[in-house]
Formats: C-alpha cells, structure tokens, sequence
C-alpha cells in the first residue's frame, strides 16, 4: 500500500511539473525572408543564444508565465541586406517580449503589443 501511495505522488508531482524552455533550442517558426532563427537557453543560469545572421547572446529574467530579455549582444557578420534588417527587427522584438507560453514543442514570446513569436523545438 505504502508503494502504490508513493507511486501515485510521484505520478502527480510528475503531471505537475510546468514545462520549461530551460535547456532546450527553438527556430522561429516565422522566420523572415527564409532567415533560420534559432533561440537557446542555458540549462542552469539565465543566459540565452542563438543564431540569426550573426551569432547572438544575452541574459533573461523569468517568473511565472513573464519574461524580459537583456539587451542582445551579437558578432558582426555581414549578410544580405534583407537578411539584416529581418535579424535587427529580431533583435528589437526580443527587447519587448513580456510573458510566453509553453504548448507541446512550441515556445510563443508575447511582445508588449501582443504581437507573438512562435518557435518550434528543435
């Protein structure tokens, strides 16, 4: 009995658990101008990366469903001028993520003005 009993809360605590985006790699489903995005978040401090044209870093804050990112930091690489203004639009829109979402394998930042950025697990 004292089995079946421990079985079941940890079943529960299991059901429980929120999911999270820490540790994973996402790629923006949206993408402009078929420019791969990707996003990765560090499995134990509050740093993100990813790729766009360049390669871009920084760090978040998170609490509950709420989330704001650091000003990005990135390499220099130069692409396609389409290219680079659909990396710069990135950028800006990470500077005003607020909250996020987490169903199945899909992250979704929502900006200030509700717009919202869908990405995939990779």
């Amino acid at each position: 009995m004292k089995k079946i009993l421990m079985m079941l809360c940890m079943i529960i605590l299991t059901a429980c658990t929120k999911p999270t985006f820490q540790g994973n790699t996402y790629v923006l489903t949206t993408s402009p101008v078929g420019l791969p995005i990707t996003l990765s978040f560090s499995k134990t401090e509050n740093k993100f990366s990813g790729k766009a044209v360049n390669q871009y870093f920084g760090s978040y804050t998170s609490n509950g469903h709420k989330i704001t990112f650091s000003q990005v930091g990135s390499t220099m690489m130069m692409g396609e001028p389409t290219q680079m203004e659909a990396e710069s639009t990135y950028f800006q829109e990470l500077a005003q993520v607020r909250s996020f979402r987490i169903a199945d394998n899909y992250l979704v930042l929502i900006l200030a003005n509700k717009k919202e950025l869908l990405f995939e697990k990779k």
